[in-house]
């Protein structure tokens, strides 16, 4: 958000700045960063996903049902508001049981007051009962919903009646944050001057109190009759109303005074992709029940967290049936629907710093996260009918040669390439040596049949007890259990026999990850060969060339990896490839065909990797690499910028500080930012 911001009146200086003057205007720019922090990239904080309760048991729903749902899809704010409660306003005994259900599951609760059918003395009664005498301590209060909407109001009046109430809630509790208007649409005609208006009067005589903390809207993209064009190219209009009122919440932010923890932040308290559906929506359609509806809630969910949007609260849990069943969940069969599901792979698997990632097709979005340890990919295919291949590179390197090239920037030199099928969403997790841990498929065939995302994990480290039912083995052979998470096999007598022991694992696809890692150790006066054969879905066995592992015997866990690369075909009993698409069964022998051996081996994991990832040196903003960033870097990157020098591929990707393909006067300001801090 800061960074916009910046951008803005940056971007108007170097207008009538001649290229021969710009680097003496260097410090003028740095001057002016100085004041304001900035933000690198984007972080996901939990508490932006969000939704609304509704529909509440007291008006015919289920939603006490539904608590382990809402834990699994992480949703971590709830707002108890809406028209209903607005005209007609629950109980004090109803708000309390929404916020014991709403803090049971670790969420937030933003609980509104009642301004059509309320007043002012009823509002300090429920903060009283609430926060007070049941020492809730609610944190977000919003007052009315949707006054745009009311008969003969205005943004003046609901600002006069807002801080009526604020200063009759905060009076009650100071340390609560105030949200509000509840905008009905932004930018309907009726609306768009009530950003403005109701802004600027918090500008004059209102701000003394500072009366709002969380300035909020709601947005329903459609009116239920889009057509699949206008859903798949929705997010730009989103992304521009963001940022539109971003951009005049920061003008109020500087006309206030306020800063940092202080300033006013924007929230979204309502979101869908239509407000009513059309009759015939459904898995195929374009609306709220529709497979690319779900996609819309994912693709929405990176814009929100790219501009630094304080949460969004989806509309909603369950509710209705036909043209008014936006829930994310079925009222009735309390099935899960496809933004049940695309919710649930953003709010579980984006996490730590939002990453920027690209498309070259598109009908192909994407959305990615990184954290110390992992890298998140989500990718939203749009296309209806041909199988598309694509190209997953860890690096920014744009090849234009490249169809279906996706660019996820982890430093890092390697490439994947794999399958989409039509109306899918993948989410691919990499280690931060680039190997892939796990990839999640879901598409229209599976949320057909109502069933949750499938899950491949590369990794098989959660070694217990469950897990071992998993393997099978020959028990007068081989002893398995669990001993510290790590897998214990004692063998008794093992090889003459060619007894095996191995695991039928998901169907894996190992031409993006020909290598397997095996991390294990060896208790035994002697060293056994292990032999590792793959298995397809057809009962072909790699067996054409033998792979095996020779430990070492010091007690100690070692690393071993296996390359199966042209090794996929079988030898025996006959010649046949093996389809290393569809491996489904790893088979081990111990001295197969050899001398008995008996002893202990201890599997910590074993992991499906891609070695020839390699790291890419550098620190980002540290164009020059003599290991410090300073002016230097920011000169260069400007020189860049005019056509002045040009950049190796290293110096690319070191300048393109964020990650957005782009090196622009974004990334000084984010390189600035670095040295100011």
């Amino acid at each position: 958000m800061k960074i916009l911001f910046l951008q803005k009146y940056i971007m108007i200086m170097l207008k009538f700045i001649g290229k021969i003057k710009l680097k003496y205007y260097i410090k003028i720019i740095i001057g002016i960063l100085m004041f304001v922090p900035l933000d690198g990239q984007s972080i996901i904080r939990p508490e932006i996903f969000g939704q609304n309760f509704w529909l509440p048991d007291f008006y015919g729903g289920n939603l006490t049902q539904l608590e382990q749902k809402l834990l699994d899809a992480n949703v971590k704010t709830i707002r108890v508001g809406g028209i209903a409660p607005d005209q007609n306003p629950y109980t004090h005994l109803q708000i309390l049981n929404a916020v014991e259900y709403i803090q049971n599951i670790g969420a937030e609760p933003i609980i509104q007051v009642a301004l059509q059918g309320g007043s002012v003395n009823d509002a300090i009664s429920l903060i009283q009962y609430i926060n007070i005498t049941q020492n809730k301590n609610v944190k977000y209060w919003s007052i009315g919903n949707e006054p745009d909407q009311y008969d003969n109001y205005s943004p003046t009046l609901y600002a006069t009646n807002f801080r009526i109430y604020a200063e009759a809630l905060k009076n009650i509790d100071p340390n609560i944050k105030l949200v509000g208007p509840d905008i009905a649409n932004p930018f309907y005609p009726n609306s768009v001057w009530w950003i403005d208006q109701f802004l600027e009067a918090g500008g004059n005589d209102l701000s003394s109190f500072g009366y709002i903390d969380i300035f909020s809207i709601h947005y329903y993209a459609f009116d239920g009759n889009q057509i699949r064009d206008e859903v798949i190219n929705s997010h730009w209009g989103l992304k521009d109303r963001i940022e539109y009122i971003i951009d005049k919440i920061n003008q109020a932010n500087i006309r206030q005074n306020r800063y940092g923890n202080n300033s006013i932040k924007l929230a979204i308290t309502e979101m869908n992709i239509n407000y009513i559906n059309s009759i015939s929506d459904d898995l195929y359609g374009n609306g709220a029940n529709s497979f690319i509806g779900g996609q819309w809630w994912a693709e929405s969910l990176g814009e929100i967290i790219k501009n630094d949007v304080e949460w969004v609260n989806f509309w909603s849990i369950a509710e209705g049936e036909g043209e008014y069943d936006l829930g994310f969940i079925s009222l009735n069969s309390y099935n899960e629907k496809p933004s049940y599901h695309h919710f649930n792979l953003v709010s579980n698997y984006l996490y730590g710093n939002y990453k920027y990632s690209f498309s070259n097709n598109p009908s192909i979005s994407t959305l990615a996260s990184s954290d110390d340890s992992t890298s998140n990919l989500l990718i939203l295919n749009r296309t209806q009918n041909d199988i598309l291949p694509i190209t997953v590179r860890l690096d920014t390197l744009n090849n234009t040669n490249t169809n279906n090239l996706i660019n996820l920037n982890s430093n890092l030199n390697c490439e994947y390439n794999d399958n989409l099928i039509p109306e899918s969403t993948v989410l691919y997790q990499f280690s931060n040596t680039g190997s892939i841990i796990k990839k999640i498929i879901y598409d229209i065939d599976i949320a057909l049949q109502n069933s949750p995302p499938q899950t491949i994990n590369f990794i098989i480290d959660n070694f217990n007890n469950n897990e071992l039912i998993n393997w099978w083995s020959n028990p007068d052979i081989y002893q398995l259990s669990v001993l510290d998470g790590s897998m214990v096999v004692n063998i008794e007598n093992a090889g003459p026999g060619w007894e095996t022991f191995g695991k039928n694992i998901e169907i894996i696809d190992l031409t993006m990850t020909p290598e397997i890692k095996f991390v294990l150790k060896v208790s035994s006066p002697t060293s056994p060969i292990i032999r590792v054969d793959l298995q397809d879905i057809f009962g072909k066995s790699t067996n054409g060339e033998i792979v095996t592992i020779i430990p070492e015997i010091d007690g100690n866990y070692h690393e071993y990896i296996l390359d199966f690369s042209g090794k996929f075909f079988q030898a025996w009993p006959e010649w046949s490839i093996v389809d290393s698409t569809k491996i489904n069964n790893m088979l081990l022998f111990i001295n197969p065909g050899g001398e008995a051996f008996s002893g202990e081996i201890l599997i910590d994991n074993i992991q499906f990797i891609n070695s020839e990832c390699v790291n890419i040196s550098g620190l980002p903003g540290d164009i020059n690499q003599d290991g410090i960033i300073n002016i230097i870097d920011i000169v260069q990157v400007i020189s860049f910028i005019l056509d002045e020098i040009e950049f190796n591929n290293i110096q690319l990707q070191l300048a393109d500080i964020n990650n957005d393909n782009n090196i622009n006067i974004v990334d000084v300001v984010i390189i600035v930012g670095i040295i100011i801090n």
